[in-house]
C-alpha cells in the first residue's frame, strides 16, 4: 500500500501520475420502440397526474407511442413516452389519436 501512495504522490520528473480505468461502453442496443416506427402516436389534450404507481403523469400536448391499445372497450392505453423513456398506462379518454395514415400537418 505504501508503495502505491508513494507513487501516486509524485514521481522523481515532477510528472503527475495518470491512472487509467477502462470505461463502461455505453448500452448500444435501443429499446423495440426505439428501433420500429410506433403504429399509434398520441398526443395529451389536458395534463394529468398519475393516481396510481403503473399510470404515467403529463403534461397538455405530451406525445406518447401506443404499446398496447388493448380491447375496444378498454379505457387506457400501455403507453411509452419517446423523450423520457417511461412507460405506463395512461387513460384514453385524455388523448388525441393519431395513426401511421393520419396526416400530421395541420393539426
Amino acid at each position: 500500500m505504501k508503495s502505491l501512495r508513494k507513487s501516486l504522490n509524485g514521481h522523481k520528473d515532477g510528472s503527475r501520475p495518470s491512472i487509467s480505468t477502462p470505461l463502461p461502453l455505453p448500452a448500444l442496443s435501443k429499446p423495440p420502440s426505439a428501433i420500429l416506427p410506433p403504429q399509434k402516436v398520441i398526443r395529451a389534450l389536458n395534463s394529468h397526474r398519475s393516481q396510481a404507481p403503473q399510470e404515467l403523469s403529463f403534461q397538455k400536448g405530451d406525445f406518447f407511442y401506443v404499446l398496447n391499445s388493448g380491447e375496444d372497450g378498454n379505457r387506457w392505453f400501455e403507453a411509452h413516452n419517446p423523450v423520457t423513456g417511461a412507460r405506463g398506462l395512461v387513460p384514453r379518454h385524455m388523448f388525441e389519436e393519431f395513426s401511421k395514415n393520419t396526416s400530421y400537418g395541420n393539426r
